[in-house]
């Protein structure tokens, strides 16, 4: 190797390091900047709550229609209860038995024209009412 070869191995590898350096002090001070505007914030697309043994038992997630769902699920990771707001607007909150068979279904539109609907999945007799809330008093 030529000194000259030699000094030009030198100078990239001194150029090499200074630009890590750089790009790690970067990257360094946007995640700093990032936690100090968010310390006490979680963002994601998903939030998963397991148990000791590692199963989900809850969950709550974006769906890809824009709406938001919270499920609680049980030890085989059926859900159970779930709370969701739709894209379009309507609210709703079911609660359902190991076969996935509903028991009580609440829905409210963005109109307030709400729903309640309470099966009993053994017999599959139902009650249901509708209206809108501001005939109730609401």
């Amino acid at each position: 190797m030529t000194p000259k070869q030699h000094h030009f191995g030198v100078a990239t590898l001194i150029f090499v390091a200074v630009l890590a350096a750089l790009i790690g002090s970067i990257t360094a001070i946007a995640i700093s900047n990032w936690q100090n505007r968010h310390p006490n914030t979680l963002k994601g697309q998903k939030l998963e709550l397991i148990d000791i043994s590692g199963n989900s038992r809850a969950v709550l997630s974006t769906n890809t229609d824009g709406g938001v769902d919270f499920a609680l699920l049980d030890k085989g990771g059926r859900k159970r209860a779930i709370l969701g707001l739709k894209d379009n607007g309507e609210s709703i909150f079911q609660v359902v038995n190991e076969e996935g068979n509903s028991g009580i279904f609440v829905a409210v539109n963005r109109k307030g024209e709400s729903s309640l609907v309470a099966i009993d999945p053994s017999t599959s007799r139902s009650i249901a009412i509708k209206g809108k809330t501001d005939e109730v008093g609401m």
